[in-house]
């Protein structure tokens, strides 16, 4: 089938948003479109999802109006499911790096074509996180992933890339420089943007009786900080980001020894007891009143394992000042399962950090000083400017310098009246682009440094299946816990 489109068929694509051709033409024949037809546009395939019927207007003349979507887009139509003992689970978590979670989403989606189409691109390097995956397609498993690990997921063909999408030479555009028009718009309401940060402190391994606050402070005890005043003063109030910071000893497992008891009814069960050969301080002399130890596994089988409470995982313990070892209470999921117990145990060369007592001052000097580079990072991060900023693109411009019209490419836009405050330029990168199909160098782009939450989110976010636990585990193992019964494959 070949016609001729009209002016208002467009190519549109947002990051994490949308790829799909939007055609609207005329045909002298009822022809309908069955799903999986499709066009192909700069060397891409775009399908239907859905049968499409034209509209009648006469005997001889049927008019169109109608999506193609890019491949991305089967991601709607697959499920993010797990491999078990041959057969596919729909309810699971999955505690690993960002590129594991990913492949999971890769071997899915080939699972659907049935041969090795996708793949996976350039992925954030960070430690990995335990996520709990309800019933959620494709698509919205990619939501999950980008949210726990703060990134953004864009594909690049069939490479599914979990990054910042920001590529290519940074273009110069400007108003009669590449744009026929510049405007600005507000960005969406769960953009964050604040320019005076009021940061909350850890309370973990904090004695007020000594230190004098019931939280870790600054180094100069401000309660807040200033940037980019010139936009406004817009308040925000952050715990979350910085409850990781505290006074802390990163532990090392140096030596692991199980004991088997009974308990008053005659069950057996075992206890693990582990030194750290590296540890120098007795926390039994640096109790805080009323506090029980506790442990937090940052590698290991026991990462991402024990009791939880505010996407923290951690088990009870008891400290032998005599024998120098830790004793880790168990934990019991079911009647016949504990933790620490069969695969889950602590092992040599596993890191973990102890809490819930009095560190000596050195560590709370270092931690002051952390909490301070954070504070400081995480105010940068969110007080730049959040506006977008687009306009019509000039095509004689465009093809003359041969700008590339794509997702992520960096773009340097320039205002002397825009952006005064910045010395007449704006450093951002393309997040939406528009293009008309009979000429695409024609185009509205968007420019933004943050983006929203992706299509389709606002209403899926709500559903407890997009929930997702983070812990802050390391390495790259990939643990997976079916819901009801734990499970850990070795691959």
């Amino acid at each position: 089938m070949t016609v001729s489109t009209s002016s208002s068929s467009t190519w549109n694509t947002e990051l994490m948003a949308e790829n799909a051709v939007s055609a609207s033409f005329t045909h002298p024949f009822y022809v309908p479109l069955d799903v999986n037809d499709y066009v192909m546009l700069s060397g891409m395939k775009f399908s239907i999802n859905k049968e499409y019927k034209p509209k009648q207007k006469s005997t001889q003349e049927y008019t169109y109006s109608v999506n193609f979507y890019g491949p991305e887009h089967d991601a709607e139509r697959v499920m993010y499911l797990h491999l078990t003992d041959g057969e596919y689970e729909l309810q699971f978590s999955l505690n690993t790096s960002p590129a594991l979670h990913l492949q999971k989403w890769v071997d899915n989606m080939n699972r659907i074509y049935g041969e090795e189409r996708w793949s996976i691109g350039e992925t954030v390097d960070l430690p990995k996180k335990n996520i709990e995956y309800n019933n959620v397609t494709c698509f919205e498993a990619l939501s999950l992933i980008s949210d726990a690990f703060e990134a953004e997921w864009w594909a690049d063909g069939f490479k599914m890339n979990l990054t910042r999408c920001e590529r290519g030479d940074r273009v110069e555009l400007g108003y009669m420089q590449g744009l026929a028009s510049l405007t600005q718009s507000e960005n969406s309401d769960d953009v964050k943007f604040f320019t005076r940060l009021i940061p909350l402190g850890s309370t973990k391994n904090i004695d007020r009786s000594r230190y004098g606050f019931s939280r870790l402070q600054l180094p100069d005890r401000a309660k807040y900080v200033d940037r980019n005043t010139q936009y406004g003063l817009y308040e925000h109030i952050e715990e979350a980001a910085f409850a990781g910071i505290f006074p802390q000893y990163a532990g090392t497992v140096s030596t692991v020894r199980p004991e088997e008891k009974t308990d008053d009814e005659g069950r057996k069960f075992t206890v693990y007891y582990f030194n750290d050969a590296d540890m120098m301080f007795d926390p039994n002399k640096s109790e805080i009143a009323e506090l029980k130890k506790r442990l937090s596994f940052q590698t290991g089988d026991l990462a991402g394992q024990g009791n939880s409470d505010n996407n923290d995982y951690w088990f009870e313990a008891n400290y032998n000042s005599t024998t120098l070892e830790w004793e880790i209470i168990n934990t019991y999921p079911s009647d016949d399962v504990q933790i620490p117990g069969g695969n889950l145990i602590p092992r040599p060369g596993d890191k973990y950090i102890p809490w819930n007592f009095r560190m000596p001052e050195s560590y709370e000097v270092q931690a002051e000083r952390d909490y301070e580079d954070a504070v400081n990072s995480f105010l940068e991060k969110y007080s730049e400017d959040v506006s977008k900023y687009g306009g019509d693109t000039d095509y004689i411009y465009i093809d003359k310098n041969a700008v590339p019209l794509q997702l992520g490419q960096r773009v340097r836009l320039l205002s002397d009246k825009y952006f005064t405050a910045s010395g007449g330029y704006f450093d951002t990168r393309m997040t939406k682009v528009v293009r008309k199909l009979d000429n695409l160098s024609i185009a509205t782009i968007e420019c933004t440094n943050k983006v929203g939450k992706g299509w389709k989110r606002t209403v899926d976010e709500s559903l407890s299946q997009l929930q997702y636990i983070v812990s802050s585990g390391g390495g790259s193992s990939s643990g997976v816990v079916l819901r009801g019964r734990p499970r850990f494959p070795t691959s």
